[in-house]
């Protein structure tokens, strides 16, 4: 399938199930669709790894170069530098954002503004060189046997742009949550597919990636539900330019991925109708994503069921930064390798790297967030994401974290932890957590931990996992009079921090239910329990 065979992407066949565990789901902070989950089988072929960027940060080294001052010569070889150290992770997809907010890298578009930082950014260099920013990176991936798709973020508001004013003046209707277009009316969603043609016109692509998380909303969110027919009539006719650029050059079919958001419920209620897009071979790659945390809990198994028989591949995403509020930790080696268990254990046919540049953010200036000599080290923290093999030899760490302190960006709910009240039965609550381990494994020691405020010292709480109590006796508690600050993670009061290990024959694979209970009240306040983190050591 021309560039779509590099590195396996091209391998279209199905996993067989292997076996079938069904559960029940009981009550949990989130809900949860009642079907059955499937452990998929291993594999030993290799998982596809796509990591996706937005305009600026896939090439920081480079544009840090070029504020200096550097040539188009120094530029262009920062990166290629840069495609060079993702192909030696494995990188098998290169998804480049060419398109937010009607703006783009590159002059001349009739359908899009260029970006106002071009010079400062050094593109204007590459360009009057005789070259470009998108078509250097393309060319250098192609080369490199990855494949290169283009990002389009299909409602960014971050900001606005001149174009966008201009067209907000033109159609006031079409205005929508301050910066964004409203795709109800048939001319905005013209005006996207006009870049599209253009973009596929102006650069040898392998497809396109849509990015519909950036910022979730293509209608009013009252009346999105009732509107995916004209999403999906958008979505045909980028198929039908995609088509006809794939006969242009010769090549079977160029590729269209979508970022979606992580649930079906909340695809659903935005009016992203994922499974007709499926069913009707628009889609090649279904990306379930969070707008910008990664959820160790995600039902992956919900688009793997979707995509079963067709040709679309499911790449459930990871992303650096733990949860809301927390700007200063990263999910580990570990922690990529517990989500990745978890989404392959339910059919993912690999990962999705998005926002990946945290993990090095501080080459920007100003951010908290990931080390400058993160660069290009944090790529391993992926590389290793290709090969069950390297998953299942290593620790794994899975965090259940709050996302979302309020609702997400999309309107959903993702608050994933336990409040008990003091009186009555809301003194008891629960949360689900998925570990999709085989605890039959003598080799693996499991261990939870959790913080929890609103204690006071007689204060006891009965901790259970799937309906056995932990003894009383296992638990650690130490208390945190100093609370966490900003520093540390997500800003909390004083809390009691909890520490025990799990029994192996407490636990089940895939989804678990932790409980707890207000044995003895003392205090006044209610009781947080959050930032629940489980642990999976491998002996030799």
């Amino acid at each position: 399938m021309g560039h779509l065979t590099r590195r396996g992407f091209g391998r279209w066949a199905v996993i067989p199930i292997a076996l079938a565990f069904v559960y029940a789901m009981g009550s949990c902070t989130r809900p949860s669709p009642t079907v059955g989950a499937y452990a998929h089988a291993k594999s030993a072929e290799p998982r596809t790894l796509v990591m996706s960027y937005d305009m600026l940060s896939a090439w920081v080294p480079a544009r840090n170069l070029a504020r200096e001052g550097a040539d188009a010569a120094a530029i262009k070889d920062a990166l290629h530098e840069i495609i060079d150290q993702h192909a030696r992770a494995g990188v098998d997809v290169f998804v480049q954002c060419v398109f937010a907010r009607f703006e783009t890298q590159r002059p001349g578009f009739k359908s899009a503004q260029p970006r106002k930082d071009l010079e400062q950014n050094g593109i204007t260099r590459l360009i009057e060189s005789g070259e470009g920013l998108v078509q250097i990176m393309l060319e250098r991936c192609r080369s490199r046997g990855m494949t290169f798709l283009a990002g389009l973020r299909m409602n960014d508001r971050h900001r606005t742009s001149d174009f966008v004013k201009r067209m907000h003046d033109a159609h006031p209707e079409w205005k929508m949550m301050g910066h964004g277009i409203n795709y109800e009316y048939e001319g905005a969603r013209l005006a996207v597919l006009a870049f599209i043609e253009e973009c596929l016109d102006t650069w040898d692509v392998d497809g396109l990636e849509f990015d519909y998380l950036r910022f979730g909303h293509v209608f009013e969110p009252s009346k999105a539900s009732g509107q995916a027919d004209l999403l999906n009539d958008f979505t045909r006719r980028t198929r039908q330019l995609l088509d006809a650029a794939a006969k242009k050059r010769g090549r079977e079919r160029l590729i269209l991925g979508v970022r979606v958001p992580q649930t079906l419920e909340e695809c659903r209620s935005l009016g992203y109708d994922v499974e007709t897009w499926i069913r009707e071979g628009l889609v090649d790659i279904v990306c379930p994503s969070d707008f910008f945390y990664t959820d160790f809990n995600a039902r992956t198994e919900d688009f793997v069921a979707l995509a079963k028989g067709t040709r679309c591949r499911i790449y459930p995403s990871v992303h650096p930064v733990i949860a809301s509020g927390n700007q200063a930790t990263l999910l580990d080696a570990a922690a990529y390798r517990g989500a990745a268990k978890n989404f392959y254990a339910y059919g993912a046919d690999g990962v999705s790297a998005y926002n990946y540049q945290y993990n090095w953010a501080q080459m920007y200036g100003g951010y908290k967030f990931g080390p400058r000599d993160m660069w290009p080290a944090a790529l391993q923290f992926v590389a290793q994401l290709r090969q069950e093999a390297l998953i299942d030899a290593a620790d794994r760490r899975y965090l259940f974290h709050p996302l979302w302190s309020g609702r997400a960006p999309t309107g959903a709910t993702k608050n994933d932890r336990i409040v008990l009240e003091r009186a009555g039965d809301a003194a008891l609550g629960e949360l689900r957590f998925r570990l999709a381990e085989d605890f039959s494994d003598s080799r693996l020691a499991v261990t939870m931990r959790f913080k929890t405020t609103g204690m006071v010292e007689d204060d006891r709480i009965e901790i259970g996992v799937n309906g056995k109590t932990i003894a009383s006796g296992a638990i650690e508690r130490r208390f945190d009079a100093d609370g966490q600050t900003e520093d540390e993670g997500r800003a909390l009061e004083p809390f009691f921090h909890y520490r025990f290990v799990l029994p192996s024959n407490h636990l089940r694979f895939g989804d678990n239910m932790l409980s707890a209970r207000l044995a003895e009240s003392a205090g006044n306040d209610r009781i947080d329990i959050q930032e629940v983190e489980i642990e999976v050591a491998v002996s030799d």
